[in-house]
């Protein structure tokens, strides 16, 4: 996760500059990768504290993840 998300944050930037057509370069699938990879850790982790929540019944939980998917 670490180094993954290290190339997405070091891409977000050069990203926004760039023309579509450059989205096939080596440097912009690896980009892709990471950041496929850094959503599915993310979805995972939601994807289980929302199991853990819905078995115990308790949505009153304070971590920062909890927080975030009570917010409207």
């Amino acid at each position: 996760m670490r180094q993954d998300l290290s190339v997405v944050m070091a891409g977000v930037g050069a990203r926004v500059m760039m023309p579509d057509w450059v989205e096939n370069l080596p440097a912009n699938r690896r980009f892709n990768r990471a950041r496929a990879a850094v959503r599915a850790t993310i979805e995972d982790a939601v994807d289980k504290l929302q199991a853990e929540r819905h078995a115990s019944g308790d949505n009153s939980a304070g971590d920062m993840l909890s927080m975030l998917l009570r917010a409207t």
